[in-house]
């Protein structure tokens, strides 16, 4: 899973021309909507919506791009067949999600048997009784 990620990040940086994070919604929004003019929120030329796309700044300071667009799950996926990024950053978020939430935890409680001279994954049985 580990190689299949840097797999990812090598195509991704490939489709941008430049490296930026993939963990980044500011670096996303940059890449996928100010460089490859992609179309905000997935609208392939519907109206753009102001909630979206305004540049204010309030409270001085730079003001953050993912405020202003989307990078859900939803818009890349209807980004998707306009430029293959999308594709790239949806399937890199589903691996990273799986290690994350599944193979990070079991490694962590994985426990070593002596006699198999192998680790293992014990199963914890909880009953509840009530009085």
């Amino acid at each position: 899973m580990q190689a299949k990620l840097s797999a990812l990040e090598s195509e991704a940086y490939s489709l941008a021309g430049h490296t930026f994070s993939l963990t980044s919604v500011d670096d996303i929004v940059q890449v996928l909507f100010l460089e490859l003019h992609l179309p905000p929120n997935g609208d392939a030329g519907g109206p753009r919506s102001k909630k979206t796309l305004g540049y204010t700044r309030r409270g001085g300071g730079r003001a953050r791009l993912g405020k202003h667009f989307s990078t859900t799950k939803d818009v890349l996926e209807k980004l998707r067949p306009l430029h293959p990024l999308p594709g790239v950053n949806l399937e890199w978020r589903r691996i990273t999600n799986a290690l994350t939430k599944v193979v990070f935890p079991l490694q962590r409680v994985k426990q070593h048997h002596p006699t198999l001279k192998m680790d293992r994954l014990y199963p914890v049985a909880q009953t509840h009784s009530h009085r």
